[in-house]
């Protein structure tokens, strides 16, 4: 949409509706197939964190080197969407910082920021937590036991220090109740869930693009994207751990074929992990009242709150 923002000085193009969260819930499959759609246009970055970068949080942002700082770079990668196009972006961050996000989007849309549409997919916070980890160890970034990992003293402890990103607050992006009251406060929200997304992918795009008013396509929905899992040999150790060789690989090969690619050799180079029931268990007292909230507040505001039914009867199952 056409902003005057008074940030900028002038009229430039912002998103017309961004995909927010929750991490490990689908939003990179996501952000791909609704790249599909000859309406939308979805920049080359998927997540760019612009409406979570302050000053107040780049300490807490470290881990992203391609962080969009400034209202120009950001402008700058939706400058090829065409005239007709609806623009859209999709950085998770946004629903775990929902605080510095919604400031910044309110400063920079001003009066416009209540036209910008949300989209949140959620999951089981249990199963997204789990998934979080995996793709920690999958990822050579994560050497803790899952409960150990997983206490808040432990999180609390490695968000000070250097050594660890904000994705290592495995417990903080599964805690959706305030998160998702506060974009459903102020903006346009449709809830999804990565349940749902996963048994029927085509439907849930068909809610998607009737949320954004554009006409319901087909598009392919074969690949999964960011799978988590435990690397089955050093091979596989090579391909997912950081490292410097595999950054710069990043900067030669375009995103989409580094995804691509990945889903590929996921399906061959890893293998899943079952959740202990113990650590189930331990999660399960962590979420429980969190998600009661949850629960109350879709009933509040009229959403179907079957899948959290569901989760809340599982937490004991």
């Amino acid at each position: 949409m056409d902003v005057k923002s008074d940030v900028f000085n002038k009229k430039v193009r912002l998103p017309d509706f961004l995909i927010v969260g929750a991490a490990k819930a689908g939003t990179t499959s996501l952000y791909f197939y609704l790249r599909q759609h000859p309406k939308v246009f979805m920049p080359k970055i998927k997540e760019t964190w612009f409406f979570s970068v302050c000053e107040e949080t780049k300490k807490i942002l470290r881990g992203n080197p391609k962080l969009v700082n400034t209202l120009d770079e950001y402008v700058s990668l939706l400058k090829k969407a065409g005239y007709n196009s609806i623009i859209g972006e999709a950085s998770p961050i946004y629903l775990y910082l929902y605080d510095f996000t919604i400031k910044k989007i309110k400063e920079i849309y001003g009066s416009m920021f209540r036209k910008l549409k949300i989209i949140i997919i959620l999951r089981n916070p249990i199963e997204r937590a789990w998934s979080q980890y995996m793709m920690h160890v999958r990822d050579g970034l994560e050497d803790l036991a899952p409960i150990e990992a997983f206490r808040p003293e432990v999180i609390r402890e490695r968000l000070k220090s250097k050594n660890y990103t904000i994705g290592h607050d495995y417990i903080g992006f599964g805690m959706y109740y305030k998160q998702v009251k506060s974009f459903l406060s102020n903006f346009k929200t449709l809830i999804l869930f990565y349940d749902e997304f996963l048994e029927d992918p085509k439907l849930v795009l068909n809610k998607i693009f009737t949320f954004l008013e554009i006409e319901c396509i087909n598009v392919k929905t074969n690949e999964k994207f960011n799978i988590s899992g435990v690397p089955k040999n050093k091979i596989a150790q090579f391909v997912f751990y950081q490292s410097p060789l595999r950054n710069m690989l990043k900067v030669c090969i375009p995103s989409s074929w580094r995804q691509r690619l990945k889903f590929y050799l996921s399906l061959r180079l890893l293998e899943k992990k079952r959740m202990p029931s113990e650590v189930k268990e331990y999660l399960s007292d962590l979420y429980e009242e969190d998600l009661k909230k949850l629960k109350n507040l879709f009933i509040e505001y009229k959403i179907t709150n079957s899948y959290v039914n569901k989760w809340i009867q599982n937490l004991r199952a």
